[in-house]
């Protein structure tokens, strides 16, 4: 059928309907598939996150708890959660969120929030994430975005803070805003301000690769198959080191790469390891299947063997850094130095859930629970524990417990 010179304008603006819907859907397409932060800032005065307040009562009695079991701390301040309101005061607009996570960035302390059955302030599938002064408590800053789903972790290096849950995600430390994402990033083997290695394993399908901490951009990745995927890499002395199944064949072997180029460094066979961590310039193993238990050593720049210390009992073994050395934790507590001398042995502790990590504050070894610390002399072993304040980050700058509605900032005394 022929058209006249006055459908022209028609079939022109229909043409022109045409591109832009299939444009939108290109759009569509692209914001579903591509990993954009989706981050918006909120004013520091909007009432969004938990307020801080303190020092209160509440703050004082998990101190003294902490301080029962051996942690020498001080309360800077504290947050409240679940509470409608701030104290009696307060006007009761909406339930205090609840803490995921927190992290010491320079003099800020990050948390991030959920907010429980709230509709006036941040949406149910959104994540908060809110910057105090770490001194004061002082709100700095605060951000939302897409919820993490599963279990969060959040790393400051660099300037940047690192959310990682499945995703990715780095936001500038000094005013929260968003910097770049990673989608199915994998987990988190170590961070500092020139790299972000990943490892993302998944039988013969394992991928380790390293991002730039400022852009995110990618430096290099390496395929391998992964004999366990529950046994996670580890950096040391400038290589990352995983337990694989050797491409030719044969029995499994730790294997590192450079972890500045992804280049293979050495292999060592060894059967697999109850328990694998990078300290210093050493690669820790937890050797649970020879005829008795130990700990042995490798240079994590050659792959020689440095050491070996043999343990009592059979059964399973976890292995946690120190300065100086390593607490193992094997139904006794025992201190092996760098040199692979034991300083001591201790009564043991239960075996600590995957994602809470013991650290160092002081002279005590901070070993976070689900329910509760406990708390190990680094200097003799004695061990206590407390079933009432649960520990939700601990470095050897902050500790952030929680006890019933209130959670407590506290510094080294």
């Amino acid at each position: 059928m022929l058209l006249d010179r006055r459908s022209a304008p028609f079939l022109a603006v229909g043409a022109a309907l045409v591109v832009l819907a299939g444009g939108l859907v290109a759009a569509g397409v692209w914001w579903a598939n591509t990993c954009f932060g989706g981050w918006v800032g909120r004013p520091v005065g909007a009432d969004v996150p938990a307020a801080a307040s303190g020092p209160d009562r509440a703050d004082g009695a998990a101190a003294a708890d902490l301080q029962d079991v051996g942690v020498d701390a001080e309360v800077r301040w504290g947050l409240w959660q679940h509470l409608d309101g701030i104290g009696e005061p307060a006007k009761p607009v909406h339930r205090d969120p609840e803490l995921r996570a927190a992290t010491v960035a320079d003099d800020l302390l990050v948390t991030a929030q959920r907010r429980p059955g709230s509709v006036e302030a941040v949406p149910s599938d959104t994540t908060l994430v809110a910057a105090y002064d770490a001194i004061t408590g002082a709100p700095r800053w605060r951000v939302e975005g897409p919820r993490a789903r599963g279990e969060l972790r959040m790393l400051a290096v660099g300037g940047r803070l690192l959310l990682a849950a499945g995703r990715l995600t780095a936001l500038d430390t000094a005013d929260g805003a968003f910097a770049w994402c990673r989608d199915a990033a994998g987990s988190v083997v170590a961070a500092d301000a020139q790299r972000v290695v990943l490892a993302a394993q998944d039988g013969r399908e394992s991928v380790l690769r390293s991002l730039d901490t400022p852009t995110g951009d990618e430096r290099w990745r390496v395929g391998y198959k992964a004999h366990d995927s529950t046994l996670q890499p580890v950096v040391a002395g400038g290589v990352v080191v995983t337990y694989v199944v050797p491409s030719s064949g044969g029995p499994s072997v730790l294997q590192a790469f450079d972890v500045a180029t992804g280049e293979p460094r050495w292999t060592a066979p060894t059967d697999p390891p109850g328990d694998l961590v990078g300290t210093g310039d050493s690669v820790l193993i937890a050797d649970v299947y020879s005829a008795a238990r130990r700990v042995t050593a490798l240079d994590a720049r050659s792959g020689e063997r440095r050491w070996v210390r043999a343990l009592p009992g059979s059964g399973a073994m976890q292995l946690w850094p120190v300065e100086g050395g390593v607490v193992v934790n094997a139904q006794a507590l025992t201190l092996i130095d760098a040199d692979g001398v034991t300083r001591w042995s201790a009564a043991g502790v239960d075996p600590v859930p995957t994602g809470l990590a013991p650290a160092a504050m002081g002279g005590t070894l901070v070993v976070p629970r689900n329910r509760g610390v406990d708390a190990v002399d680094l200097a003799t072993g004695a061990a206590a524990s407390s079933a009432d304040t649960e520990v939700l980050s601990v470095s050897a700058a902050a500790l952030v417990a929680r006890r019933a509605e209130r959670v407590t900032v506290l510094a080294p005394a």
